[in-house]
Protein backbone atom coordinates (compact mmCIF):
# COMPACT_ATOMS: atom_id res chain seq x y z
CA UNK A 1 0.00 0.00 0.00
CA UNK A 2 1.10 3.45 -0.95
CA UNK A 3 2.66 5.58 1.71
CA UNK A 4 0.27 8.65 2.59
CA UNK A 5 1.62 12.00 1.42
CA UNK A 6 1.99 14.32 4.06
CA UNK A 7 3.94 17.39 4.47
CA UNK A 8 5.46 17.02 0.59
CA UNK A 9 1.27 17.07 -0.48
CA UNK A 10 0.44 21.06 -1.84
CA UNK A 11 3.53 20.55 -4.10
CA UNK A 12 2.59 16.84 -5.10
CA UNK A 13 -0.84 18.24 -5.92
CA UNK A 14 0.38 21.00 -7.78
CA UNK A 15 2.49 18.86 -9.69
CA UNK A 16 -0.56 16.52 -10.65
CA UNK A 17 -2.63 19.40 -11.39
CA UNK A 18 -0.51 20.51 -14.18
CA UNK A 19 -0.53 16.86 -15.05
CA UNK A 20 -4.39 16.82 -15.16
CA UNK A 21 -4.31 19.80 -17.05
CA UNK A 22 -1.86 19.10 -19.46
CA UNK A 23 -3.87 16.52 -20.18
CA UNK A 24 -7.13 18.06 -20.36
CA UNK A 25 -5.44 20.04 -23.29
CA UNK A 26 -4.68 16.65 -25.30
CA UNK A 27 -8.09 15.67 -24.54
CA UNK A 28 -9.57 18.82 -26.23
CA UNK A 29 -7.33 18.16 -29.33
CA UNK A 30 -7.44 14.29 -29.68
CA UNK A 31 -9.67 14.23 -32.24
CA UNK A 32 -8.56 16.42 -34.42
CA UNK A 33 -4.96 16.21 -33.71
CA UNK A 34 -3.60 12.67 -33.93
CA UNK A 35 -0.19 13.58 -32.57
CA UNK A 36 -2.33 14.66 -29.20
CA UNK A 37 -4.35 11.44 -29.11
CA UNK A 38 -1.10 9.56 -29.45
CA UNK A 39 -0.15 11.25 -26.42
CA UNK A 40 -3.29 11.23 -24.93
CA UNK A 41 -3.62 7.56 -24.56
CA UNK A 42 -0.22 7.38 -22.80
CA UNK A 43 -0.88 10.06 -20.32
CA UNK A 44 -4.13 8.50 -18.99
CA UNK A 45 -2.42 5.27 -18.72
CA UNK A 46 0.13 7.26 -16.25
CA UNK A 47 -2.26 8.89 -14.74
CA UNK A 48 -3.69 5.52 -13.74
CA UNK A 49 -0.94 3.97 -12.22
CA UNK A 50 -0.01 7.33 -10.79
CA UNK A 51 -3.09 7.61 -9.03
CA UNK A 52 -3.14 4.29 -7.91
CA UNK A 53 0.19 4.33 -6.35
CA UNK A 54 -1.53 6.91 -4.08
CA UNK A 55 -3.76 4.57 -3.59
CA UNK A 56 -6.78 6.93 -5.24
CA UNK A 57 -8.57 3.61 -6.66
CA UNK A 58 -12.09 5.34 -7.75
CA UNK A 59 -10.24 8.08 -9.70
CA UNK A 60 -7.58 5.95 -11.07
CA UNK A 61 -10.35 3.29 -12.46
CA UNK A 62 -11.79 5.94 -14.30
CA UNK A 63 -8.74 7.50 -16.32
CA UNK A 64 -7.96 3.84 -17.03
CA UNK A 65 -11.75 3.07 -18.41
CA UNK A 66 -11.03 6.72 -20.32
CA UNK A 67 -8.03 4.66 -21.80
CA UNK A 68 -9.76 1.51 -22.47
CA UNK A 69 -13.02 3.45 -24.02
CA UNK A 70 -10.56 4.46 -27.21
CA UNK A 71 -9.61 0.78 -27.54
CA UNK A 72 -13.05 -0.73 -27.45
CA UNK A 73 -13.62 1.59 -30.67
CA UNK A 74 -11.08 -0.47 -32.67
CA UNK A 75 -8.16 0.61 -34.71
CA UNK A 76 -6.51 4.22 -34.17
CA UNK A 77 -10.49 6.09 -33.47
CA UNK A 78 -10.49 8.31 -31.10
CA UNK A 79 -13.61 8.29 -28.67
CA UNK A 80 -15.60 11.75 -28.63
CA UNK A 81 -16.24 11.30 -24.67
CA UNK A 82 -12.64 12.49 -24.61
CA UNK A 83 -13.52 15.52 -25.51
CA UNK A 84 -16.84 16.01 -24.25
CA UNK A 85 -16.55 14.39 -20.81
CA UNK A 86 -12.83 14.05 -19.75
CA UNK A 87 -11.09 17.00 -21.13
CA UNK A 88 -13.96 19.61 -18.71
CA UNK A 89 -13.02 17.24 -16.22
CA UNK A 90 -9.75 16.97 -15.95
CA UNK A 91 -9.78 21.04 -15.64
CA UNK A 92 -12.03 21.44 -12.97
CA UNK A 93 -10.14 19.01 -11.13
CA UNK A 94 -6.81 20.22 -11.62
CA UNK A 95 -8.50 23.88 -9.96
CA UNK A 96 -9.66 21.93 -7.24
CA UNK A 97 -6.26 20.69 -6.42
CA UNK A 98 -5.32 23.82 -6.54
CA UNK A 99 -7.66 25.37 -4.22
CA UNK A 100 -7.16 22.40 -1.69
CA UNK A 101 -3.39 21.90 -1.53
CA UNK A 102 -3.84 18.29 -1.72
CA UNK A 103 -4.53 15.18 -3.68
CA UNK A 104 -8.04 15.21 -1.39
CA UNK A 105 -10.62 16.49 -4.47
CA UNK A 106 -9.40 13.04 -6.29
CA UNK A 107 -11.03 10.77 -3.59
CA UNK A 108 -13.63 8.41 -3.44
CA UNK A 109 -15.67 10.77 -1.12
CA UNK A 110 -15.16 13.98 -2.94
CA UNK A 111 -16.49 12.54 -6.31
CA UNK A 112 -18.65 9.46 -7.32
CA UNK A 113 -16.01 8.15 -9.76
CA UNK A 114 -18.43 4.49 -10.09
CA UNK A 115 -21.06 7.00 -11.35
CA UNK A 116 -18.56 8.59 -14.17
CA UNK A 117 -17.57 5.49 -15.01
CA UNK A 118 -21.10 4.52 -15.76
CA UNK A 119 -21.13 7.74 -17.51
CA UNK A 120 -18.67 6.99 -20.03
CA UNK A 121 -19.46 3.44 -20.74
CA UNK A 122 -23.18 5.00 -21.53
CA UNK A 123 -21.89 7.89 -23.70
CA UNK A 124 -22.96 7.85 -27.02
CA UNK A 125 -20.55 8.41 -29.90
CA UNK A 126 -22.07 10.93 -32.11
CA UNK A 127 -22.11 9.93 -35.89
CA UNK A 128 -19.03 11.68 -37.77
CA UNK A 129 -19.05 14.97 -38.20
CA UNK A 130 -20.05 16.43 -41.77
CA UNK A 131 -16.91 19.18 -43.81
CA UNK A 132 -19.38 21.47 -45.54
CA UNK A 133 -17.28 23.59 -48.40
CA UNK A 134 -18.78 26.40 -48.99
CA UNK A 135 -19.51 27.28 -52.68
CA UNK A 136 -16.76 29.42 -54.45
CA UNK A 137 -18.73 32.98 -55.75
CA UNK A 138 -17.58 34.25 -58.88
CA UNK A 139 -16.03 37.76 -58.75
CA UNK A 140 -18.30 40.04 -60.96
CA UNK A 141 -17.27 41.14 -64.43
CA UNK A 142 -17.19 45.02 -63.30
CA UNK A 143 -15.53 46.08 -59.81
CA UNK A 144 -17.47 49.39 -58.72
CA UNK A 145 -15.25 52.98 -58.52
CA UNK A 146 -13.19 53.09 -55.53
CA UNK A 147 -14.48 55.28 -53.03
CA UNK A 148 -11.88 58.56 -52.67
CA UNK A 149 -12.08 60.55 -49.36
CA UNK A 150 -12.38 63.97 -49.16
CA UNK A 151 -8.53 65.69 -48.27
CA UNK A 152 -9.29 68.47 -45.73
CA UNK A 153 -7.86 72.48 -47.45
CA UNK A 154 -6.45 72.82 -44.25
CA UNK A 155 -4.25 69.74 -41.97
CA UNK A 156 -4.17 71.04 -38.10
CA UNK A 157 -0.62 71.79 -36.92
CA UNK A 158 1.62 68.48 -35.92
CA UNK A 159 1.92 68.25 -32.66
CA UNK A 160 5.37 67.92 -31.10
CA UNK A 161 6.45 64.42 -29.90
CA UNK A 162 6.47 63.73 -26.58
CA UNK A 163 9.89 62.21 -26.03
CA UNK A 164 10.51 58.76 -26.42
CA UNK A 165 10.82 56.89 -22.90
CA UNK A 166 12.42 53.20 -22.96
CA UNK A 167 9.86 50.60 -21.36
CA UNK A 168 11.28 49.47 -18.50
CA UNK A 169 12.65 45.99 -18.29
CA UNK A 170 10.07 43.11 -17.83
CA UNK A 171 10.14 41.64 -14.66
CA UNK A 172 11.35 37.90 -14.99
CA UNK A 173 8.60 35.02 -13.84
CA UNK A 174 9.63 33.48 -10.92
CA UNK A 175 11.05 29.85 -11.74
CA UNK A 176 8.31 27.19 -11.46
CA UNK A 177 9.64 23.55 -10.97
CA UNK A 178 6.65 21.76 -11.95
CA UNK A 179 6.10 23.49 -15.62
CA UNK A 180 9.67 22.34 -15.92
CA UNK A 181 8.59 18.98 -15.61
CA UNK A 182 6.20 19.12 -18.68
CA UNK A 183 9.35 18.48 -21.17
CA UNK A 184 10.14 15.76 -19.26
CA UNK A 185 7.27 13.59 -19.49
CA UNK A 186 6.91 14.98 -23.48
CA UNK A 187 10.84 13.51 -23.19
CA UNK A 188 9.67 10.40 -21.61
CA UNK A 189 6.89 9.74 -24.08
CA UNK A 190 9.52 10.14 -26.51
CA UNK A 191 11.72 7.62 -25.42
CA UNK A 192 8.77 4.78 -24.81
CA UNK A 193 7.15 5.18 -27.77
CA UNK A 194 4.03 2.30 -27.94
CA UNK A 195 5.36 0.73 -24.22
CA UNK A 196 3.83 0.99 -21.46
CA UNK A 197 6.11 2.96 -18.42
CA UNK A 198 5.89 1.62 -14.94
CA UNK A 199 5.06 3.96 -12.36
CA UNK A 200 6.03 3.85 -8.30
CA UNK A 201 5.34 6.37 -6.07
CA UNK A 202 6.98 5.36 -2.45
CA UNK A 203 9.35 7.35 0.08
CA UNK A 204 8.74 10.80 -1.37
CA UNK A 205 9.49 10.11 -4.90
CA UNK A 206 8.20 8.54 -8.01
CA UNK A 207 9.46 6.50 -10.45
CA UNK A 208 8.21 5.91 -13.59
CA UNK A 209 10.87 3.20 -15.89
CA UNK A 210 10.74 1.15 -18.82
CA UNK A 211 12.53 -1.28 -21.48
CA UNK A 212 13.13 -1.78 -24.88
CA UNK A 213 14.37 -4.51 -26.55
CA UNK A 214 17.47 -5.38 -29.12
CA UNK A 215 20.16 -2.36 -29.45
CA UNK A 216 18.58 0.62 -30.27
CA UNK A 217 20.24 3.41 -33.40
CA UNK A 218 20.17 7.08 -33.68
CA UNK A 219 17.02 7.80 -33.07
CA UNK A 220 16.60 6.35 -29.59
CA UNK A 221 20.69 7.25 -28.72
CA UNK A 222 18.75 11.11 -29.82
CA UNK A 223 15.80 10.43 -27.45
CA UNK A 224 18.22 9.46 -24.50
CA UNK A 225 19.91 12.51 -24.80
CA UNK A 226 16.76 14.56 -24.74
CA UNK A 227 15.22 12.64 -21.64
CA UNK A 228 18.78 13.27 -20.11
CA UNK A 229 18.34 17.08 -20.84
CA UNK A 230 14.93 17.55 -19.81
CA UNK A 231 15.29 15.36 -16.36
CA UNK A 232 18.62 17.85 -15.22
CA UNK A 233 15.90 20.99 -15.97
CA UNK A 234 13.37 19.40 -13.68
CA UNK A 235 15.84 18.53 -11.25
CA UNK A 236 15.49 14.47 -11.67
CA UNK A 237 17.46 11.52 -12.26
CA UNK A 238 17.93 9.16 -14.97
CA UNK A 239 19.26 5.84 -14.90
CA UNK A 240 20.22 3.74 -18.33
CA UNK A 241 21.45 0.67 -19.38
CA UNK A 242 22.21 0.20 -22.39
CA UNK A 243 23.89 -3.34 -23.90
CA UNK A 244 22.98 -5.76 -26.95
CA UNK A 245 20.15 -7.09 -24.72
CA UNK A 246 18.21 -3.74 -24.90
CA UNK A 247 17.64 -0.31 -22.51
CA UNK A 248 16.58 -0.19 -19.29
CA UNK A 249 15.27 3.30 -17.98
CA UNK A 250 14.38 4.66 -15.06
CA UNK A 251 13.39 8.36 -14.08
CA UNK A 252 13.03 9.39 -10.49
CA UNK A 253 10.75 12.65 -10.04
CA UNK A 254 11.61 15.13 -7.65
CA UNK A 255 7.85 15.70 -6.69
CA UNK A 256 8.69 15.62 -3.47
CA UNK A 257 12.19 15.85 -2.89
CA UNK A 258 12.37 17.38 0.48
CA UNK A 259 10.04 14.48 2.09
CA UNK A 260 12.88 11.79 2.51
CA UNK A 261 16.61 12.70 2.95
CA UNK A 262 19.66 10.21 3.34
CA UNK A 263 21.04 11.18 6.38
CA UNK A 264 24.88 11.28 6.74
CA UNK A 265 27.87 12.86 8.68
CA UNK A 266 31.05 14.67 7.18
CA UNK A 267 33.74 16.56 8.74
CA UNK A 268 31.78 16.80 11.75
CA UNK A 269 28.56 18.06 9.97
CA UNK A 270 25.29 16.51 9.79
CA UNK A 271 24.43 16.02 6.19
CA UNK A 272 20.83 15.51 4.38
CA UNK A 273 20.73 14.44 1.13
CA UNK A 274 17.68 14.29 -0.96
CA UNK A 275 16.38 10.54 -1.19
CA UNK A 276 15.35 11.28 -4.96
CA UNK A 277 19.30 12.42 -6.08
CA UNK A 278 20.12 9.19 -4.11
CA UNK A 279 21.46 6.61 -6.84
CA UNK A 280 23.50 4.51 -4.59
CA UNK A 281 25.69 4.02 -1.74
CA UNK A 282 27.97 2.06 0.23
CA UNK A 283 31.53 1.81 1.14
CA UNK A 284 34.41 3.09 -0.93
CA UNK A 285 37.29 0.82 -2.33
CA UNK A 286 39.12 -0.87 0.25
CA UNK A 287 36.00 -0.60 2.88
CA UNK A 288 37.60 1.89 4.87
CA UNK A 289 34.96 4.84 4.13
CA UNK A 290 31.31 5.54 3.13
CA UNK A 291 30.86 7.39 0.18
CA UNK A 292 27.36 8.38 -2.02
CA UNK A 293 26.54 8.41 -5.22
CA UNK A 294 24.36 11.58 -6.28
CA UNK A 295 23.13 12.08 -9.53
CA UNK A 296 21.74 14.68 -12.15
CA UNK A 297 19.82 13.33 -15.06
CA UNK A 298 22.66 11.05 -16.30
CA UNK A 299 25.31 13.17 -14.60
CA UNK A 300 27.10 11.79 -11.42
CA UNK A 301 28.46 13.41 -8.15
CA UNK A 302 30.27 11.21 -5.71
CA UNK A 303 30.50 12.16 -1.98
CA UNK A 304 32.64 10.85 0.64
CA UNK A 305 31.21 10.48 3.93
CA UNK A 306 32.28 9.43 7.57
CA UNK A 307 29.14 7.83 8.57
CA UNK A 308 26.05 6.59 6.58
CA UNK A 309 23.07 7.44 9.68
CA UNK A 310 19.89 6.48 7.56
CA UNK A 311 17.24 6.90 5.42
CA UNK A 312 14.05 8.91 6.17
CA UNK A 313 11.32 11.92 6.09
CA UNK A 314 13.01 15.35 7.06
CA UNK A 315 11.04 18.50 8.32
CA UNK A 316 12.11 21.39 6.03
CA UNK A 317 13.09 24.57 8.76
CA UNK A 318 13.93 28.33 8.25
CA UNK A 319 17.73 28.24 7.62
CA UNK A 320 20.03 30.69 9.35
CA UNK A 321 22.20 32.95 7.53
CA UNK A 322 25.77 32.35 10.37
CA UNK A 323 25.50 28.40 9.63
CA UNK A 324 26.05 28.86 5.64
CA UNK A 325 29.85 27.92 6.21
CA UNK A 326 31.45 27.98 2.32
CA UNK A 327 33.54 24.83 4.03
CA UNK A 328 30.24 22.16 4.25
CA UNK A 329 29.76 22.27 0.98
CA UNK A 330 32.73 20.33 -1.28
CA UNK A 331 33.12 21.30 -5.51
CA UNK A 332 29.83 20.46 -6.83
CA UNK A 333 27.35 20.65 -3.98
CA UNK A 334 25.30 23.35 -2.75
CA UNK A 335 23.53 24.05 0.51
CA UNK A 336 19.80 24.46 0.37
CA UNK A 337 18.72 24.81 4.27
CA UNK A 338 18.42 22.59 7.29
CA UNK A 339 15.62 20.16 8.08
CA UNK A 340 15.03 17.72 11.03
CA UNK A 341 14.58 14.09 11.12
CA UNK A 342 12.03 11.86 13.03
CA UNK A 343 14.00 12.65 16.01
CA UNK A 344 14.55 16.27 16.12
CA UNK A 345 17.80 15.96 14.98
CA UNK A 346 19.27 18.97 12.71
CA UNK A 347 20.73 18.63 9.50
CA UNK A 348 21.87 20.88 6.69
CA UNK A 349 20.99 19.93 2.98
CA UNK A 350 23.37 19.14 0.62
CA UNK A 351 22.16 18.82 -3.28
CA UNK A 352 24.13 18.45 -6.31
CA UNK A 353 24.77 22.19 -7.84
CA UNK A 354 22.60 22.06 -11.01
CA UNK A 355 25.21 22.89 -13.90
CA UNK A 356 24.11 22.70 -17.71
CA UNK A 357 26.26 20.02 -19.28
CA UNK A 358 26.46 18.21 -22.88
CA UNK A 359 24.83 15.46 -23.08
CA UNK A 360 26.87 12.00 -22.19
CA UNK A 361 28.16 10.30 -25.38
CA UNK A 362 25.63 8.02 -27.35
CA UNK A 363 28.12 4.70 -27.03
CA UNK A 364 28.15 4.98 -23.42
CA UNK A 365 25.18 5.92 -21.81
CA UNK A 366 26.27 4.65 -18.37
CA UNK A 367 28.01 1.18 -18.28
CA UNK A 368 27.29 -1.03 -15.47
CA UNK A 369 30.01 -0.09 -12.99
CA UNK A 370 31.52 -2.36 -10.34
CA UNK A 371 30.08 -0.94 -7.28
CA UNK A 372 32.31 0.71 -4.96
CA UNK A 373 33.06 -1.84 -2.21
CA UNK A 374 33.40 -4.65 -4.25
CA UNK A 375 36.20 -4.58 -5.49
CA UNK A 376 37.36 -6.71 -7.85
CA UNK A 377 40.03 -7.88 -4.77
CA UNK A 378 37.46 -8.15 -2.72
CA UNK A 379 34.69 -10.30 -4.40
CA UNK A 380 33.91 -13.19 -2.55
CA UNK A 381 33.94 -16.26 -4.66
CA UNK A 382 31.99 -16.78 -7.46
CA UNK A 383 28.37 -18.92 -7.23
CA UNK A 384 28.56 -20.04 -10.60
CA UNK A 385 25.82 -21.86 -12.01
CA UNK A 386 23.36 -21.06 -9.12
CA UNK A 387 20.00 -18.97 -9.64
CA UNK A 388 18.74 -16.21 -8.11
CA UNK A 389 15.16 -14.56 -8.00
CA UNK A 390 15.00 -10.70 -7.48
CA UNK A 391 10.67 -10.04 -7.07
CA UNK A 392 10.50 -6.19 -6.31
CA UNK A 393 7.60 -3.60 -8.19
CA UNK A 394 10.66 -0.98 -7.45
CA UNK A 395 13.02 -0.86 -10.89
CA UNK A 396 15.80 0.48 -8.90
CA UNK A 397 15.92 -2.00 -6.21
CA UNK A 398 15.80 -4.62 -8.77
CA UNK A 399 18.88 -3.26 -10.65
CA UNK A 400 20.64 -2.90 -7.88
CA UNK A 401 20.48 -6.84 -6.10
CA UNK A 402 20.53 -8.38 -9.90
CA UNK A 403 23.68 -6.59 -10.27
CA UNK A 404 25.24 -7.51 -6.88
CA UNK A 405 23.91 -11.34 -7.28
CA UNK A 406 25.16 -11.20 -10.93
CA UNK A 407 28.77 -10.16 -9.55
CA UNK A 408 28.50 -12.92 -7.62
CA UNK A 409 28.20 -15.89 -10.68
CA UNK A 410 24.62 -16.33 -9.98
CA UNK A 411 22.33 -16.51 -12.78
CA UNK A 412 19.32 -13.67 -11.91
CA UNK A 413 15.84 -13.24 -12.78
CA UNK A 414 13.32 -10.35 -12.08
CA UNK A 415 9.89 -9.74 -11.14
CA UNK A 416 7.98 -6.93 -10.88
CA UNK A 417 5.28 -7.68 -9.01
CA UNK A 418 3.51 -10.88 -6.83
CA UNK A 419 1.81 -12.45 -9.82
CA UNK A 420 5.39 -13.13 -11.36
CA UNK A 421 6.86 -13.81 -8.83
CA UNK A 422 4.49 -16.62 -8.02
CA UNK A 423 4.79 -17.78 -11.65
CA UNK A 424 9.28 -17.34 -11.73
CA UNK A 425 8.71 -20.18 -8.50
CA UNK A 426 6.75 -22.37 -10.32
CA UNK A 427 8.42 -22.42 -13.72
CA UNK A 428 11.90 -22.66 -12.49
CA UNK A 429 14.13 -23.52 -9.20
CA UNK A 430 15.92 -20.99 -7.21
CA UNK A 431 18.97 -21.20 -4.85
CA UNK A 432 18.16 -18.00 -3.53
CA UNK A 433 15.41 -15.33 -3.64
CA UNK A 434 14.64 -11.66 -2.33
CA UNK A 435 11.04 -10.60 -2.72
CA UNK A 436 9.42 -7.57 -1.62
CA UNK A 437 7.24 -7.28 1.50
CA UNK A 438 4.53 -5.21 -0.46
CA UNK A 439 4.15 -5.61 -4.23
CA UNK A 440 1.03 -5.07 -6.58
CA UNK A 441 -1.08 -8.93 -6.13
CA UNK A 442 1.08 -10.13 -3.54
CA UNK A 443 3.65 -9.79 -1.24
CA UNK A 444 6.23 -12.07 0.12
CA UNK A 445 4.55 -13.25 3.29
CA UNK A 446 1.49 -13.93 0.46
CA UNK A 447 4.05 -15.89 -1.67
CA UNK A 448 5.83 -17.71 0.30
CA UNK A 449 2.49 -19.17 2.62
CA UNK A 450 1.32 -19.93 -1.47
CA UNK A 451 5.11 -21.78 -3.04
CA UNK A 452 7.27 -20.96 -0.16
CA UNK A 453 7.94 -24.75 -0.26
CA UNK A 454 9.74 -24.43 -3.65
CA UNK A 455 12.12 -22.53 -1.54
CA UNK A 456 12.65 -24.07 1.88
CA UNK A 457 14.35 -21.55 3.66
CA UNK A 458 15.88 -19.64 0.86
CA UNK A 459 14.41 -16.58 0.74
CA UNK A 460 14.89 -13.13 2.40
CA UNK A 461 12.01 -10.55 2.25
CA UNK A 462 13.06 -6.77 1.60
CA UNK A 463 11.29 -4.40 3.95
CA UNK A 464 10.86 -0.79 4.43
CA UNK A 465 9.90 -0.39 8.16
CA UNK A 466 9.53 -2.25 11.35
CA UNK A 467 5.56 -3.01 10.78
CA UNK A 468 6.76 -4.98 7.86
CA UNK A 469 9.38 -6.21 9.67
CA UNK A 470 6.74 -7.57 12.28
CA UNK A 471 4.91 -9.05 9.98
CA UNK A 472 7.71 -11.17 8.80
CA UNK A 473 8.45 -12.20 12.33
CA UNK A 474 4.86 -13.33 12.62
CA UNK A 475 4.99 -15.72 9.66
CA UNK A 476 8.17 -17.44 10.53
CA UNK A 477 11.78 -17.26 10.69
CA UNK A 478 12.40 -15.75 7.60
CA UNK A 479 15.97 -13.20 7.43
CA UNK A 480 14.92 -10.05 6.03
CA UNK A 481 17.28 -7.14 4.53
CA UNK A 482 15.54 -3.25 5.34
CA UNK A 483 15.66 -0.44 1.98
CA UNK A 484 17.59 0.98 1.30
CA UNK A 485 20.34 -0.85 2.05
CA UNK A 486 24.46 -0.84 1.12
CA UNK A 487 26.42 -3.65 -0.50
CA UNK A 488 28.11 -4.75 2.21
CA UNK A 489 24.29 -5.60 4.11
CA UNK A 490 23.68 -7.35 0.40
CA UNK A 491 26.59 -9.80 0.89
CA UNK A 492 26.15 -9.99 3.95
CA UNK A 493 22.44 -11.78 3.32
CA UNK A 494 23.54 -13.58 0.15
CA UNK A 495 26.11 -15.65 2.88
CA UNK A 496 23.50 -16.07 5.08
CA UNK A 497 21.21 -17.85 2.22
CA UNK A 498 24.58 -19.66 0.75
CA UNK A 499 24.68 -21.30 4.29
CA UNK A 500 21.57 -23.28 4.27
CA UNK A 501 21.82 -25.10 0.61
CA UNK A 502 22.96 -28.34 0.89
CA UNK A 503 26.79 -29.07 1.02
CA UNK A 504 27.66 -31.01 -2.73
CA UNK A 505 30.93 -32.01 -1.63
Amino acid sequence: MAEPVTSEEPRVAEAVARLLSRQGTLLARSLDDEAAAGAARLGLSWLADLLRSFGLMGASDWFQALRVRADVLGGDRTTAAWAALAAPLCEVLAAELRRAGSLAPLSDGAHDWRARVAELTAFAEPPPRLVIVPPVVAAPATLPPPVIAAVPATLPPPVAAAPAVPPAPPTPPAPDPAAAQMPLFEAIADLAGEAMPAVDAQHGRIEIAGEQAGRGGADRRAALAALDQAARAAGAVLVAFDSEAGLRWMVRLPLSSGAHYLFVERGGEALALPWSRVVEYGLAPGGEHARVELGDGLQRAELAVDWLVGQGPGMALPDEPALASGGIAPPGFVLRGRVADTEGRLARVLDVARAAAPPPPAEAVQPVAVPADNHPETVPPAAAGLRALVADDSMMARVFLSRLLAQRGFAVDEAEDGAAARAALQRAHYDIAFLDAEMPGAGAIEILHDVGALLEGRACVLVKDEEERRRVESFGHVPVLFKPFAEDEVRGAVDALLARLPRTD
